[in-house]
């Protein structure tokens, strides 16, 4: 063995060799395997919390879908669509309260109709 100047001569001296030679591979091919399940079952691991996480996120998506839905109706506003308020475009026409309070616009700058605030109308 090693660079071929000795060799085992006898048959069991070659037998002997020939054994601790597949002993050598497989010791190797155990760790390896072991190396290899641990890395599996890591991302096996990963790949749970993962699917947890993106669950989680898909039930939160669905419950705030409902929530704009149900304050919409309550309100009676036009719905937002996703496409809108996804770049942040204002919904339609104002509603019906917006409309008959004045041109829809809001109160003019530095004249608030908050709580506490006095308009200079009134």
């Amino acid at each position: 063995m090693g660079y071929g100047d000795h060799a085992p001569k006898t048959g069991l001296g070659r037998l002997l060799a020939v054994g601790l030679m597949l002993s050598g591979i497989a010791l190797l091919g155990v760790v390896t395997a072991n190396i290899a399940a641990w890395f599996i079952a890591r991302f096996e691991r990963d790949d749970a919390e993962e699917q947890r996480r993106t669950a989680a996120l898909e039930a939160l998506t669905q419950e705030v879908r409902e929530l704009r839905a149900e304050v919409v109706r309550l309100s009676g506003a036009p719905p937002v669509t996703a496409a809108a308020s996804a770049v942040g475009v204002p919904p339609g026409p104002p509603g019906p309260s917006a409309a008959a309070a004045g041109s829809g616009t809001g109160p003019a700058p530095g004249q608030g109709t908050g709580p506490g605030v006095s308009s200079p109308r009134s």
